[in-house]
């Protein structure tokens, strides 16, 4: 990942949306000491220390358009740093428009089922890279 991406990742509760974050932060070089947990309450964490600032947000609790721009998600999607959002399909007709989508489904208790979506030029870079 590079400044500026934008990670979306949808799923119900519990399919590991959060372990994934916490995976992606540590593989930017997110030190160890700082904890990687879902902003559900906060809505917005900042990670620092890696090699790129990483934003993460939770929408499950944003309900409204205004929720959205409440939380100053223009300013901070696509400038500086990288965003990952949980529950990025409450952005609705507002969701940026080259981020890459990640759908994670449960498919047991220790199984999941991964789905990659890129519609932007930024986001088929990402996927032809893995």
């Amino acid at each position: 990942m590079k400044d500026g991406d934008v990670l979306g990742l949808v799923g119900d509760l519990g399919a590991g949306k959060t372990t994934l974050v916490q995976s992606i932060a540590r593989a930017l070089g997110v030190p160890e000491n700082v904890p990687v947990t879902s902003p559900t309450f906060t809505l917005h964490q900042v990670y620092e220390g890696g090699r790129l600032v990483v934003h993460h947000l939770d929408l499950y609790r944003a309900l409204t358009e205004g929720d959205l721009v409440s939380l100053g998600l223009d300013d901070l999607v696509g400038r500086g740093g990288v965003c990952l959002i949980e529950w990025f399909d409450r952005f609705g007709d507002r969701a940026p428009p080259d981020a890459l989508v990640v759908g994670l489904s449960l498919l047991g208790e220790e199984s999941r089922l991964a789905t990659i979506a890129a519609d932007g030029v930024r986001s088929r870079e990402i996927v032809g890279a893995l």
